[in-house]
């Protein structure tokens, strides 16, 4: 849904999805937190691969410690961008 196609006022429409504005603006915030955090971990997980080719993603994640990411969620990241 675009601007142009909703008429309403933005408290309307949070109404309508059943969340309030505090919420929304939080989830706004926390995404944007974890999509940084996923570009960090992405190209310290790029530089080891570049060292040791073979090295799990179990290894990776050890060797990483990311931040709120845990091991399934970095191979969920990994395994998009083809590096297995």
């Amino acid at each position: 849904m675009n601007k142009s196609s909703f008429n309403g006022s933005m408290t309307a429409l949070y109404n309508m999805l059943g969340i309030t504005k505090q919420a929304h603006y939080k989830r706004v915030k926390q995404q944007a937190h974890l999509s940084g955090i996923a570009q960090e971990v992405i190209a310290s997980a790029q530089e080891i691969r570049k060292k040791h080719r073979n090295m799990g993603c179990r290894k990776l994640y050890d060797q990483i410690k990311p931040e709120r990411i845990g091991p399934s969620v970095l191979r969920e990241y990994l395994r998009q961008l083809s590096f297995f």
